[in-house]
């Protein structure tokens, strides 16, 4: 079985064919242009200074990446050094995680933004709504403006992979009513 080998030039006889390509989702570090070739810094986000590529920015998106977005980092042929379901590569080793909780850190930033408080005092707030498991509201909505922001189980997932505090059993806003 001959596995096509992309990113070298192609042989007479080349057939067409599908690949797998291995793909992270990663916070861009400053603006990327897609299909730039990118490795990761010290905090797991995605730039172009690298003096030890990895990959290229989605080659596939139409516009570039703007510092703090998202997107997906398509690794190098045939640098995948495990593949299941989930794949592991040298350069991510202890920073994956990092940038999982970039991630994370974006969805809850947003989250607060939404609720007219800090990243810091909802994270706070949180910390003590979990330790109470959902029993004991924290804190008093301003306006009630937390309404508007969705407390379900991806933002418990996010808080969860932050702080590796165990979400509360009665997921919610760890806010009361202020009325």
């Amino acid at each position: 079985m001959n596995t096509p080998e992309v990113g070298k030039l192609l042989k007479a006889g080349a057939k067409r064919d599908a690949i797998h390509v291995a793909i992270a989702p990663v916070v861009a570090a400053e603006v990327l242009v897609p299909g730039m070739h990118v490795g990761l810094n010290e905090d797991g986000e995605a730039t172009c200074k690298s003096l030890e590529p990895i990959g290229i920015v989605d080659p596939y998106l139409k516009s570039k990446v703007q510092e703090g977005q998202m997107f997906y980092l398509f690794l190098y042929p045939n640098t995948v050094t495990s593949l299941r379901h989930e794949w592991e590569h040298p350069s991510f080793d202890g920073k994956a995680v990092a940038a999982d909780k970039s991630i994370s850190r974006l969805f809850v930033e947003k989250t607060a933004a939404q609720c007219g408080y800090t990243y810091e005092r909802l994270m706070s707030a949180c910390e003590r709504y979990a330790e109470s498991d959902g029993s004991d509201y924290v804190m008093t909505g301003k306006d009630e403006g937390y309404k508007d922001a969705d407390f379900g189980d991806e933002f418990w997932q996010h808080f969860s992979a932050l702080t590796g505090i165990k979400a509360p059993k009665w997921k919610g806003a760890p806010f009361s009513c202020s009325c």
